[in-house]
């Protein structure tokens, strides 16, 4: 049996390297493209584009009665950096090829014509095998940025990337890219929607009897990592008993399309969260227990007017069966929160910035609150709700995985082939 040929490795590997693993807005971004040539890469401008937009797509089918269905495309992007520089260019000005006329396409195209002679390639510009690097730096603006957004299912997205074009004649003949994070940090404790404490109760009535759900939030505005403190009461009233509830964090995002028409489209990411710790809740009883799992590490609320802005809110279904399916859930209640990128309940260094976002530090000069991250089984336990090792903090107010910048001490670096 004959073999094919195996894959072929490709000629040219291209690894794009940052010195930071998040940016902040006013950050400068720096790092260097690293090619590594088995031949020779044929090009006269080598160039480097930092480009971030917010953009919103999604597609609708329209049917109507006696006619095919039609499916149309909603979209809206804002640019909100778009810069480019030289990173290298050939030192020859001379170019052997030239372009051709439609008269001369049609002529050469003849089976009898002459075929010009066939350029050499040591003769056109570029790279010769190698290896090289070629260094790079930009000054991200202090306005004007919004925080890096996907989410599943999402409508919109908030994204931006460095581009490597590898040009020759203005046609380009190798592109690369790396996607690469940016937080603008956002503290909104001062905000009407952060401040305070909520509660949400409803009350489920039917022929057997009610059911009377609450949530009790101390406070509302969390960052990436904090524990959700509060509790849930659940009071039974019926014959049945009730064998499911569970309370999960939901993205709720608003995208807003405006062309070829202004449509609005509503999307909802729903995470982890926990169920009833125990058993069932009996006909007759009422049970209290507190919530106990992390904000998980999403963007922060946030909101570009016009275009896409995204909120948060808790919700628990409660239903009398064990798998409890969404058709099947009795009340559901909702309790929204804020989510921010700065605590102000632990710091007193950021007591005095009244929201102001400018004044925020970037994470790079945040405090070290903890040593480390405290492991997964702590925070999944029921001391982790309470303390931490080493810390005199009891609730971990402040514990955010963005304080140690992805688990980093700000000395590693993004890189990756691209």
């Amino acid at each position: 049996m004959m073999m094919g040929p195996g894959p072929r490795s490709p000629s040219v590997d291209v690894f794009i390297s940052l010195e930071k693993l998040i940016y902040n807005p006013g950050d400068l971004l720096s790092g260097t493209v690293e090619l590594d040539l088995k031949r020779k890469l044929v090009c006269d401008l080598i160039t480097i584009r930092l480009f971030g937009s917010a953009r919103v797509f999604f597609m609708e089918i329209k049917t109507e009665q006696g006619q095919l269905s039609k499916t149309t495309g909603n979209e809206q992007e804002k640019v909100l950096i778009d810069v480019k520089a030289d990173i290298w260019q050939t030192s020859d000005e001379t170019d052997p090829t030239r372009e051709l006329s439609i008269d001369e396409i049609v002529r050469l195209s003849s089976s009898t014509s002459i075929k010009p002679r066939r350029i050499i390639p040591s003769t056109l510009p570029g790279l010769e095998s190698g290896r090289y690097k070629f260094p790079f730096s930009f000054q991200l603006p202090e306005g004007g940025l919004e925080t890096s957004f996907d989410a599943e299912h999402s409508a919109g997205c908030v994204r931006y990337f460095l581009q490597m074009d590898a040009n020759r004649n203005g046609i380009t003949g190798l592109r690369k890219k790396l996607l690469f994070p940016i937080v603008r940090p956002s503290n909104l404790s001062n905000k009407k929607a952060a401040l305070g404490h909520c509660e949400e109760e409803k009350t489920y009535k039917s022929k057997k009897g009610d059911v009377h759900i609450k949530i009790t939030l101390p406070r509302v505005y969390f960052v990436p990592g904090e524990p959700v403190n509060g509790e849930i009461t659940i009071k039974n009233s019926t014959d049945k008993s009730i064998k499911h509830s569970r309370l999960s964090l939901v993205q709720r995002a608003f995208c807003y399309a405006t062309y070829p028409n202004v449509k609005i489209k509503e999307t909802f990411f729903e995470t982890a969260g926990m169920g009833l710790p125990i058993h069932k809740i009996t006909a007759g009883d009422s049970y209290t227990y507190p919530i106990q799992f992390y904000i998980s590490a999403l963007a922060p609320t946030f909101e570009m007017i016009g275009i896409l802005s995204v909120d948060y809110f808790l919700k628990l279904n409660v239903g009398f069966l064990r798998h409890c399916p969404e058709k099947s859930v009795i009340p559901t209640i909702k309790a929204p929160i804020v989510i921010g990128t700065h605590s102000p309940y632990n710091s007193k260094d950021y007591a005095g910035t009244s929201g102001n976002d400018d004044a925020l530090p970037g994470y790079s000069e945040m405090p070290s609150v903890f040593d480390a991250p405290p492991p997964y089984s702590v925070c999944t336990s029921d001391a982790g709700l309470t303390k931490l090792p080493g810390t005199d903090n009891d609730g971990l107010a402040g514990y955010s995985p963005l304080y140690y910048q992805l688990g980093s001490d700000g000395d590693q670096v993004l890189r990756k082939r691209v």
